[in-house]
């Protein structure tokens, strides 16, 4: 069952050339083109939605803890980038904080300092009140006008 491309009724669906375009056509819309053949539904797929998503985020002062890391091997910029395949540049902008390290560049960074730069923040639902609004029609105008005067 699917929408028809054509006059909008919810129905089974065929694939059809309408003056040179492919629609998805309900049986009754297909005498306006060739019919070329019937769709079938896709398997709908099962998704488990939780109460709570979480959501990886780098950590706050991800700058000066690589500085201090590097620091701590003596090391150099250079030899930092060297040490993990990097650009000198990126490693003197993420230090100065002009860029952010992307999730592969992390990742090497945790692994070669042995230090946590990405958090896992928790996000929760909350709920929040819909206020139902009405709308204020010609007629209830009418009504108001002959509530005051009588």
């Amino acid at each position: 069952m699917g929408r028809c491309d054509l006059c909008g009724r919810e129905d089974e669906l065929f694939k059809a050339r309408v003056e040179g375009s492919l629609v998805d056509v309900c049986e009754r819309c297909g005498r306006f083109g060739s019919i070329l053949g019937k769709i079938t539904a896709p398997i709908p797929k099962k998704i488990k939605i939780s109460d709570e998503f979480s959501e990886d985020f780098i950590v706050e002062n991800f700058n000066k803890i690589i500085r201090v890391g590097r620091e701590k091997k003596r090391l150099t910029q250079e030899e930092l980038a060297k040490e993990i395949n990097e650009k000198v540049s990126v490693i003197q902008k993420i230090e100065n904080r002009e860029i952010e390290p992307n999730f592969n560049l992390v990742k090497k960074l945790e692994k070669y300092f042995g230090i946590i730069l990405i958090e896992k923040q928790q996000l929760k639902k909350e709920k929040i009140q819909h206020h139902e609004l009405k709308s204020f029609t010609l007629g209830d105008l009418v009504h108001e006008k002959q509530k005051r005067t009588g």
